[in-house]
């Protein structure tokens, strides 16, 4: 029996495939295609046990391990599948190569009456399809960099702008990271650089406004990078710089990080000693404990962010366009009438 098979472009092409990747937990967690279910075949120690056979005694020895080990999950991951399928969806099954592990299970269910295809390649087609994508300086579209103090508004307005359908990238949403020492406060882990690079590819070939919005950012974003010509598209992208009163700035921050944990804030201040010295950090714990919480923002944004970053205070016309923050809808306003002008969009 030849079993089914789609290629990446007939992936890409269609949406409605549920997609199931059938590697491990461990390959899983490490890069998927994005939207992609985990149904493994072996868990990250059978995994581990049947390439140990695979790589110093023999192949057929292994496959026939991994059959083994295999074959009373079967029912389960068939039940499973089923169920995914249902309302008559597509399915598409896919390991690392688009070999034994999805094509045997394909034909699994075809002979128990479900008819579901393989991914040609597997997820290293997609890999390679993400990588040549993200080299290529013509398929990225331009970027519009949002440029600012701290607290001036950035993030909010990326939302606000693609609540009404422009074309946004929140990198600090997806790379989990909020910049500077403050950046882990928030919680949760990263994405591996794959899955990050893959947010990426889906957010840009879906972009055919020829331009996307995204905040200033450093090339490494906690543990991950930006790829190259991404960075290298925003340095040379158009330069909006936005600004808000000091004032305004200390309220969005407090809105941000004052709800968190005191231990939390005092172990992100501990890490400015060498920018701030001794006695400030001294101070600003002893702020914290006492809740005075307005008094340490401003003196972060004082005393460490504002130097730190050195945008201008307030309007500056050396670039493209300088908006006025106080009101984030206004801006997000003037932002859309900007790039209507320049791009030619209604």
């Amino acid at each position: 029996m030849k079993s089914k098979e789609i290629t990446i472009d007939q992936l890409q092409q269609f949406k409605d495939f549920v997609k199931i990747d059938v590697r491990s937990p461990g390959e899983f967690v490490d890069g998927t295609i994005p939207g992609a279910f985990n149904i493994p075949l072996l868990d990250d120690a059978e995994r581990a046990q049947v390439g140990t056979v695979y790589k110093q005694i023999c192949t057929e020895k292994a496959k026939s391990m991994g059959y083994d080990i295999v074959k009373p999950k079967l029912p389960g991951i068939f039940s499973h599948i089923q169920s995914l399928s249902e309302n008559n969806r597509k399915v598409v099954l896919f390991c690392w190569r688009g070999g034994m592990r999805s094509q045997r299970l394909v034909d699994y269910c075809s002979e128990h009456g479900l008819e579901v295809s393989y991914l040609s390649g597997g997820y290293r087609a997609y890999r390679r399809l993400v990588y040549s994508f993200l080299n290529d300086f013509e398929k990225i579209p331009e970027m519009v960099v949002l440029m600012g103090l701290t607290g001036v508004g950035k993030t909010k307005l990326l939302s606000l702008l693609a609540q009404n359908g422009v074309p946004v990238i929140d990198i600090e949403k997806a790379a989990n990271n909020r910049g500077s020492v403050f950046g882990q406060i928030h919680g949760g882990s990263q994405p591996t650089q794959k899955n990050f690079e893959a947010m990426l590819y889906e957010n840009f070939r879906s972009n055919d406004w020829g331009f996307s919005i995204i905040e200033c950012e450093s090339k490494r974003i906690g543990k991950i990078y930006l790829p190259d010509m991404i960075y290298h598209k925003m340095k040379t992208g158009l330069k909006i710089h936005l600004y808000a009163d000091f004032d305004k700035r200390v309220e969005r921050l407090l809105e941000d990080y004052a709800g968190f944990p005191e231990d939390k804030l005092i172990d992100a201040i501990l890490h400015l000693k060498k920018a701030l010295g001794q006695e400030k950090i001294n101070n600003l714990i002893e702020l914290v404990r006492n809740k005075k919480f307005h008094e340490v923002v401003a003196a972060l944004l004082r005393d460490y962010y504002d130097p730190l970053y050195g945008y201008p205070r307030g309007q500056a016309n050396t670039y493209d366009i300088s908006i006025n923050c106080n009101n984030l809808n206004i801006a997000a306003g003037e932002i859309r009438d900007f790039l209507s002008f320049r791009y030619g969009y209604a």
